[in-house]
């Protein structure tokens, strides 16, 4: 049976397979608004391996982040999404990049990306102090008030 794992590394063998989710995403037409705005407030993400795991920065940002979204059935797993963020202020969390592999359907596609928007929350409420999640792909800033 399939289920949805969420981690927060990723093994170097995925390397083709982020740099894909990420840059040769078919879904980013649809929101390149939000991700060029990303990518000018913030910069462009660089996917590296660092001894057998994937590491993902911004240039100029510290402690960039990133949860990775792997589907198991007990064989093998796929990478099915990605997201990228970083803590910008004391009180928040901003979301630079969210990407969801092309081949799931729209409707397994939204869950996806509120799974892992759901587990970036479950975190920040973790995190002492974090109260907001910026997220940056919609045309105009979207914050989401965390209750902790």
């Amino acid at each position: 049976m399939k289920k949805i794992v969420i981690r927060s590394s990723l093994d170097s063998s995925y390397i083709n397979d982020i740099r894909d989710l990420l840059f040769f995403n078919e879904y980013q037409s649809k929101y390149v608004d939000g991700i060029m705005r990303s990518i000018h407030d913030h910069g462009m993400p660089v996917v590296n391996c660092k001894g057998n795991k994937i590491e993902i920065k911004v240039e100029g940002l510290p402690d960039v982040q990133s949860l990775f979204a792997l589907e198991n059935d007990d064989e093998m797993e796929k990478l099915i999404g990605v997201i990228i963020f970083f803590r910008k202020t004391i009180h928040n969390i901003v979301l630079l990049h969210i990407a969801v592999d092309k081949n799931f359907t729209a409707n397994n596609m939204q869950l996806l990306t509120l799974t892992l928007i759901k587990e970036l929350i479950s975190i920040s409420k973790s995190i002492k102090g974090i109260k907001t999640l910026t997220i940056y792909y919609n045309k105009v800033d979207t914050s989401f008030i965390i209750n902790i």
